[in-house]
């Protein structure tokens, strides 16, 4: 065999090639995208069905709306509550208040009879020493106008001992012979209550204050008073340091530098709480 007739038969094996009919491809391909539609279409059902089961029917509607409105009307309901709860907590902190004062006022008024005589030698009889400072010291004669005598304590060899006058008028008379016992460390003072008792000690830690911040400036208490310099302190109804009738704050700038007054703490509530007095 020639050149040309190997060519020729090599050509000829080459282009033959084995391919299936156009019908049978139309059929193949028709036959897929009939499966196709058919899984796209159960897919949809599928997913339809899903999203019917979690949509909310009107009566579920319906019943959200009650429970929204069940829900507003309770809250609106507790609202009010509150606010008569707020409003019954503070009546009864008034009435505390005033219940507060009236048992203050009482027991002021028994306290009216009483002094307290301190600086007096422990080792001596309270009757005894009470009778001599009244017949020796403070001029008081036979009989004594006393009702009782009792020792409250003694500290460092002096007692301290309540004396009870016949009334608030003997009281408030001995008291203003104090002035006789200057130069024998023996003193009287009245029997306070509970609220100007509280003060008083509001006050020894007022001194306390003042004096660590300026030494030069005189600082005493006498009751539930505050002596500074020559000017006179005290708390009034709203637990305010006053000093005739002017803010303390405005009178003190007049007594201490500028310094010294914004280190003082003139917050009654907190004097308590920091004494322990609570």
């Amino acid at each position: 065999m020639d050149v040309g007739a190997a060519l020729n038969a090599k050509g000829t094996h080459t282009n033959k090639r084995s391919r299936s009919s156009p019908l049978s491809d139309v059929q193949q391909a028709e036959k897929v995208s009939k499966m196709d539609a058919d899984a796209l279409k159960e897919l949809m059902s599928n997913l339809l069905d899903e999203k019917i089961k979690v949509l909310a029917s009107k009566k579920d509607v319906e019943s959200i709306k009650d429970e929204i409105s069940e829900n507003t009307s309770q809250l609106q309901s507790l609202r009010r509550e509150n606010v008569e709860l707020k409003e019954e907590v503070q009546k009864m902190k008034t009435l505390r208040e005033h219940d507060q004062r009236r048992l203050a006022w009482l027991e002021e008024q028994i306290k009216k009879k009483n002094i307290i005589v301190r600086g007096l030698q422990a080792d001596l009889e309270p009757h005894a020493a009470i009778k001599t400072l009244c017949n020796d010291v403070l001029k008081i004669p036979d009989p004594l106008p006393l009702v009782s005598v009792r020792k409250l304590g003694d500290r460092e060899g002096k007692m301290s001992v309540l004396v009870e006058t016949i009334n608030a008028a003997v009281a408030e008379d001995i008291l203003k012979r104090s002035t006789m016992l200057k130069g024998t460390k023996i003193s009287l003072e009245k029997d306070l209550n509970s609220i100007k008792l509280q003060q008083k000690k509001v006050m020894f830690e007022l001194k306390e204050q003042l004096t660590a911040y300026d030494k030069s400036v005189k600082v005493s208490v006498r009751n539930e008073k505050l002596k500074i310099g020559n000017k006179w302190f005290k708390w009034n109804k709203k637990k305010e340091l006053e000093c005739k009738g002017v803010k303390a704050d405005v009178v003190l700038k007049e007594l201490y530098n500028e310094n010294v007054i914004e280190n003082i703490n003139l917050i009654y509530n907190e004097l308590v709480d920091l004494v322990g007095l609570a």
